[in-house]
């Protein structure tokens, strides 16, 4: 497996199937004697930010912090929870409950259903 090109920008889909993102980052564990492994998969904004620029990732976590977004870190998701599937990779993880969704339902909350006609109280 050619783990920057097989996994890297893959889509990510939780145990209900809904799609949580794609796969920013790739954390490897490495111990004296073994060849490294997967640990994680990481996902959210951070990490997408800082692989662009670190810059970029600067600006996202003040934002965040500034507009009281609950969650800066990214999600890391365990290697032995992920399961490739023909259109991505599948973690057997509800999406809600890890802060891959953080962004998302803080903009739900916060800017979304201040919209008139949203489709608020559904």
């Amino acid at each position: 497996m050619l783990i920057v090109r097989d996994l890297l920008d893959s889509k990510l889909r939780d145990t209900f199937r809904r799609e949580i993102g794609r796969v920013d980052g790739i954390v490897l564990e490495v111990e004296p004697g073994a060849p490294p492994r997967v640990a994680w998969l990481e996902a959210g904004g951070p990490v997408a930010w800082r692989r662009a620029s670190h810059t970029l990732a600067r600006l996202d976590e003040a934002l965040r912090r500034r507009w009281g977004a609950r969650q800066t870190e990214p999600a890391r998701l365990p290697w032995s929870a992920v399961a490739s599937t023909e259109d991505g990779l599948r973690v057997t993880v509800d999406a809600d409950r890890t802060p891959a969704m953080a962004w998302e339902l803080w903009l739900r909350e916060h800017v979304v259903h201040r919209i008139p006609f949203s489709g608020r109280g559904r």
